[in-house]
């Protein structure tokens, strides 16, 4: 079968699965519709009906349409019309459902969810009180699709055991819940109830259980169940099941309205729906409502993209939902609408190993974001793509899953160092006063580990840096952070070869909390054995009084010998260095601060140290070690 909503939250252990088609044991979830009245006729139940539930049609034998099919025309403003356009799953300016235009439907959803118990007795009975007030077909369709996606829950009990309940609309209806078979003929029973023109078709759905690396082939047994209605001559695909709900983790079905399986685009269908019927190959081609039709070949190879990556208009690079790899693999995702605000990537290998280290996974343009992946090891990968365009949501979705297949790797595949997301610069930070420049670059090369950057703003934020390797060790030493009117100055000293991870961390809204806004990648390549030295300790009011160090820029002192202490600041009115009992008031010069006196023994410290006001005593601006 193949039923449920296409979403998956990161780091939620009841990741959203679509309903498709392997059953095994669950314990029976009951319907939420099944109360007061309606609880009363489920257990009135009769005797004959329940002696009958297993002589009912089972979902793989589902409803036929009877008589002569109608001619279903596809329309050329629905597909694309070369194969190359088959391929893309995404286009501009459509809405939830991945349609070209905008409908109201408030007034008929609010209508179809107040159904009272006393007209659930028959399906006529529904129909005639969902089409109060609704004079055309298209609002008579969407109220039976809300009411049923409403009441409806998916039958988990008849989908993984073997205790297999009727499909029939009369039956789902008094029951209260249905596999996809019976979602369809219910949804099918009160459209013609409506005198609308309807169909069930049953085909090949990309659901629950689904395989990217199991090819779909005629030889497979069909697995869902949907429908297709026809409104003012045009035929557009309804899919209560997967409207209603999904499946979690624990193969529990989970209430969860979506509005993208109402009226359908075809071309976006196609990605997870491929109809056959009465095994009839040809016959079943027209029910795709493309005017050049899939073959199962190319809908099985296909990627499974998520309902969001299509409502969201998100292109990808690679279409295959398996592609074979080789040293590296780049993946590249185009925003056609710039609504994406964030996304993550997740690698696992079929052994269960993360392998999010060997990304790289970052924003290139404006609206392209790509990720280089150098695979550890051969085998199978997975690829999971996630993201949000709600900045107050916090989780993000599942835009699509890939399969990568490695045959060869590089012997000195070196780890990225730790990182959740994209590398770059986040939206944030625009916010709080950095200009757009600071975008240019996110991968940055060091010659012998000394890297200087400058972070322009038109106001700077109190920020703080975080220096990381492959190792996670914290190298915050080894980076200096300063303040200046035009923006921040970042100086770095590497300690040795490889990939490091700097992060710029700021204080927005007035807020005592640092948040990251900005990740970059510095890639060190050290032609000498010289080792590298530790800068000396700032603090916060380094920044505040826009200190800038001249000498020393080493972090560690001699004991027992003269330090010459010199650096500027616009803002500071007095100071002095004091280490252990030696102490030394700081002399200015213009903006040039500076002063000398003799390091404490090994193991002490010398400290700089500063006020705005005037006092005899200063805050903290540099700390160096006595060795």
């Amino acid at each position: 079968m193949g039923c449920g909503s296409s979403t998956t939250i990161v780091n939620n252990p009841d990741i959203k699965k679509d309903l498709a088609a392997e059953p095994s044991d669950i314990k029976k979830v009951s319907s939420d519709r099944l109360s007061g009245n309606a609880a009363a006729r489920e257990k009135n139940i009769g005797k004959d009906e329940r002696r009958n539930k297993n002589s009912h049609e089972r979902e793989n034998n589902l409803h036929k349409t009877k008589g002569k099919e109608e001619k279903v025309e596809a329309r050329k403003d629905d597909i694309g019309k070369t194969k190359d356009e088959k391929k893309k799953h995404t286009s501009e300016n459509q809405n939830s459902n991945g349609n070209n235009f905008v409908f109201d439907f408030t007034r008929i959803d609010a209508h179809a969810l107040k159904a009272p118990d006393e007209v659930c007795d028959s399906t006529r009975d529904l129909a005639e009180y969902l089409m109060k007030g609704s004079t055309d077909q298209l609002n008579r369709a969407r109220s039976f699709y809300r009411w049923i996606t409403e009441n409806i829950r998916y039958d988990t009990e008849s989908f993984f055991g073997t205790n297999k309940q009727p499909v029939d609309a009369e039956s789902v209806l008094r029951l209260g819940t249905a596999v996809c078979a019976g979602y369809a003929n219910l949804f099918e029973e009160l459209c013609k109830h409506g005198g609308i023109k309807v169909k069930v078709i049953s085909g090949y759905a990309k659901g629950y259980g689904y395989d990217p690396d199991s090819p779909i082939s005629f030889k497979n047994q069909t697995n869902h169940a949907w429908n297709a209605i026809n409104i003012d001559n045009k035929w557009r695909f309804v899919e209560c099941t997967w409207g209603a709900g999904y499946l979690d983790n624990q193969r529990i079905f989970q209430k969860s309205f979506d509005e993208f399986y109402f009226l359908t685009d075809p071309k976006y269908f196609i990605n997870d729906h491929f109809p056959f019927m009465d095994d009839d190959k040809e016959s079943s081609k027209k029910w795709q409502l493309l005017e050049q039709p899939f073959t199962i070949e190319e809908y099985s190879a296909i990627a499974k993209l998520s309902n969001h990556a299509m409502k969201w208009g998100l292109k990808f690079s690679h279409n295959e939902g398996v592609i074979e790899v080789g040293k590296t693999f780049e993946l590249e995702i185009e925003d056609t609408r710039g609504i994406l605000i964030d996304s993550k990537m997740h690698l696992t290998h079929s052994d269960g190993q993360e392998c999010d280290e060997y990304m790289f996974f970052r924003r290139v343009e404006r609206r392209i974001y790509k990720v280089t992946i150098k695979l550890p090891t051969s085998g199978k990968f997975k690829l999971q793509v996630f993201g949000k365009v709600d900045s107050l949501k916090e989780k993000l979705d599942n835009l699509v899953t890939y399969l990568l297949k490695c045959k060869s790797v590089d012997s000195n595949v070196q780890r990225y160092p730790k990182h959740s997301g994209l590398w770059g610069v986040d939206s944030k930070a625009y916010n709080i006063g950095f200009k757009p420049s600071i975008a240019s670059k996110v991968l940055f090369k060091a010659l012998n580990g000394k890297l200087s950057l400058e972070l322009p703003a038109d106001s700077v934020p109190s920020s703080i840096l975080q220096l990381t390797g492959t190792s996670s060790e914290d190298l915050k030493r080894f980076s200096l952070l300063e303040t200046r009117n035009s923006g921040l100055q970042i100086h770095l000293r590497l300690p040795g070869q490889g990939f490091y991870k700097l992060e710029v961390m700021c204080q927005i809204d007035n807020s005592s909390l640092y948040y990251s806004v900005m990740s970059f990648l510095i890639e060190n390549f050290p032609n000498t054995d010289e080792e590298a030295t530790s800068f000396p300790e700032t603090f916060r009011h380094t920044q505040e009084y826009q200190c800038e160090l001249i000498q020393p820029t080493t972090g560690v002192l001699l004991a027992d010998t003269p330090a010459q202490v010199r650096f500027k600041s616009p803002k500071m009115v007095r100071g002095f260095v004091k280490s252990g009992t030696n102490h030394a008031d700081l002399r200015k010069d213009g903006e040039v601060w500076e002063a000398e006196v003799t390091a404490a023994s090994t193991g002490g410290v010398l400290s700089v140290n500063g006020n705005i006001t005037g006092e005899n005593k200063g805050y903290t601006l540099y700390r160096f070690n006595i060795v």
